[in-house]
């Protein structure tokens, strides 16, 4: 391939945690790149960075699986609020005629409404007015629509539009958290870069010092091969 995969997420944090990590820990490196204007504070800015990004993604895979969980519970309530809808909508078709005022009171001289304020609101009319016109609910009452029923049945609808709220805002905070997550892997990748370049320069004279922050600028160092022992030379991943 003519140009290197995108790092993960997860090997970008540990890039960056190696390069600030082992730079603060040895001394030598730290005497190096201090002198290239990378010392212990402006190393320590770029640990905060790291953390920052660590944090960032860890909230952002919080806020992403409430937001499935909140879209599987609002999936499930929508299931329950449209077959207590559909229930009582066909029972009233059943029992009134086209047109009538029954239906009219009821809202039923329509379609179901598909859209999900438009259903919810449907869904309280039916359930409401059922539940305050005398000679609807005795009506229905036969047909085991006792007030207490109906109740519970519009109930449902409640928990679905509760549901659908605190899913849109378990999605919205979701995409606040990966806009956060994106931003703060910039701005360290923006750090570890420019300090990759000035370590490059700063340790040029000492392959293992870069290598100690994962830096390899040919065959990797191998402790018993410079010991004059046999061994292969580990390969670049």
């Amino acid at each position: 391939m003519g140009s290197r995969m995108k790092k993960s997420i997860a090997q970008q944090l540990n890039t960056a945690d190696i390069r600030v990590s082992n730079s603060l820990t040895n001394d030598d490196i730290k005497t190096e790149v201090a002198k290239k204007g990378y010392t212990e504070a402006k190393l320590l800015e770029g640990q905060a960075l790291h953390t920052t990004a660590k944090d960032a993604v860890n909230k952002a895979v919080a806020r992403d699986g409430d937001a499935k969980k909140a879209t599987d519970y609002e999936i499930n309530c929508k299931a329950e609020a449209h077959k207590a809808y559909q229930d009582l909508a066909q029972i009233a078709r059943a029992k009134y005629t086209p047109k009538s005022p029954e239906l009219a009171t009821l809202g039923l001289n329509g379609r179901e409404p598909i859209g999900t304020a438009a259903f919810i609101k449907a869904g309280y009319v039916l359930f409401d007015n059922a539940a305050s016109d005398s000679k609807i609910g005795a009506d229905l009452l036969v047909n085991g629509y006792t007030p207490e029923f109906i109740t519970s049945e519009r109930a449902k609808i409640e928990t679905y539009e509760n549901a659908n709220k605190a899913q849109v805002t378990a999605i919205g905070n979701a995409l606040k958290a990966t806009e956060e997550q994106r931003a703060a892997l910039k701005a360290m990748n923006a750090w570890v870069s420019e300090y990759t370049k000035i370590a490059k320069v700063a340790l040029r004279s000492d392959k293992k010092l870069l290598e100690k922050i994962d830096i390899f600028t040919g065959k990797r160092y191998n402790p018993k091969k410079d010991a004059g022992t046999e061994s292969a030379v580990v390969p670049q991943s």
